[in-house]
């Protein structure tokens, strides 16, 4: 009899295994379906030992941050620049927070102020800015301009963008001009993608044609090949965790990260905007249980590979973040964050006080990057405590 029910328990426990190998390979295969075939070389077996984790002008060498620690200097930026916005994401950080509030009397830097602003980080050590807001940056017609500006200068473009379009009015309706002339400057992209699930994308980022217009640039990107035939990469996609289908998201990190050298951005909501506490967080994402399910799912993924480990990160399977100690954010009112995480602020250079002036204040620099595995913000708000960053560190040294 109790082998019965062993034999039983052994039986179910194939079934389940089956269906959801089955889930997985019906992702991967919808993805292969979509975006092309994925092949069978990783980005490992391509690139060897010259592979970096991460996309280029955002994750840096570790020896390049540990130096500018030491140094005190500023590496990166992240910069909001005027533009609006079609989508009206669930979880977005910029809607209803105190970076940018007209109705206090807030008024958007112009261009110039920006650019002005950029080269003075420049002065101070500025290799790369990250363009994360306010709205859709191709949604602003002077985006080529300041992308020009920016090159001229030797700063790399990190610019996170929903693809609904890339501008492509200024280029007579032609995007792979656009893509063009995107890669003959230092730029990368990120680009929004939550869920091969169309409806499911719908209700979180509510705009109808989205999905279709996301896919299809997406694809021109991947045809064109010249942003993810190196390492680093310049391809990215943008994943908050809005969706509860750990399998799905596990599929979409293998598939292009590992297959297609697409960077991958998977983490929980940050404790702003419209999801300022846990609950909000969970509401859109994952509960706690299935997000350390998620963390195992990746980081299996990258030992199998053999994707590089420097621990955990907020960002499931990438680098840690060293934004804190190395990096401020120059929101579109003017004032100085630490970064769009938290509400952290610095200073303001609306009131005749340089970036200098204001970097000084940063309180993480000087600090190791060491100490930014977790997220503090997402941490004080109860997301990816120091006890939760520790259930994932026990769950991966496991061997299967």
């Amino acid at each position: 009899m109790y082998a019965c029910v062993l034999r039983w328990k052994w039986e179910c426990s194939l079934k389940i295994q089956y269906r959801m190998d089955k889930m997985k390979k019906d992702y991967f295969a919808q993805l292969q379906e979509i975006f092309g075939n994925a092949g069978r070389e990783s980005v490992i077996d391509h690139f060897g030992k010259g592979y970096f984790d991460g996309i280029k002008g955002w994750q840096f060498p570790i020896a390049t941050i540990k130096k500018y620690n030491q140094r005190g200097k500023l590496l990166t930026m992240d910069l909001d620049i005027p533009c609006p916005c079609k989508l009206n994401c669930n979880y977005c950080f910029a809607k209803e927070s105190a970076y940018y509030r007209p109705q206090a009397g807030d008024r958007p830097l112009t261009m110039q102020k920006i650019k002005q602003s950029l080269l003075e980080a420049k002065a101070m050590g500025l290799k790369s800015a990250k363009i994360i807001g306010f709205g859709e940056p191709f949604e602003n017609s002077k985006i080529f301009d300041f992308i020009e500006f920016a090159s001229s200068y030797d700063i790399h473009l990190v610019i996170f963008t929903s693809a609904y379009t890339l501008g492509e009015r200024t280029f007579g309706e032609n995007k792979k001009k656009v893509i063009d002339f995107l890669f003959d400057h230092k730029v990368s992209l990120m680009i929004k993608f939550h869920t091969l699930d169309q409806r499911k994308e719908v209700e979180i980022i509510g705009y109808e044609k989205y999905p279709a217009q996301r896919d299809e640039i997406l694809r021109l990107f991947l045809e064109h090949g010249g942003f993810n035939n190196a390492s680093p990469t310049r391809l990215g996609l943008e994943n908050v965790i809005a969706t509860g289908n750990v399998d799905e998201l596990a599929a979409i990190y293998e598939y292009f990260k590992i297959y297609r050298n697409v960077h991958i951005d998977i983490d929980p909501p940050i404790p702003v905007g419209r999801t300022t506490t846990k609950e909000e967080c969970q509401q859109i994402g994952l509960s706690e249980e299935k997000l350390l399910e998620l963390y195992k799912r990746i980081y299996f993924i990258n030992k199998k590979f053999n994707v590089p480990f420097l621990g955990i990160s907020p960002f499931i399977g990438n680098p840690p973040c060293s934004q804190l100690p190395n990096g401020l954010y120059l929101t579109l009112s003017g004032k100085v964050m630490s970064c769009c995480g938290g509400n952290e602020q610095y200073g303001d250079i609306n009131n005749s006080e340089t970036l200098s002036e204001i970097f000084l204040r940063n309180p993480y620099r000087l600090k190791t990057v060491n100490a930014y595995h977790n997220c503090p913000y997402r941490g004080k708000a109860g997301i990816l405590s120091v006890d939760f960053i520790e259930k994932i560190n026990q769950l991966i040294q496991q061997k299967t």
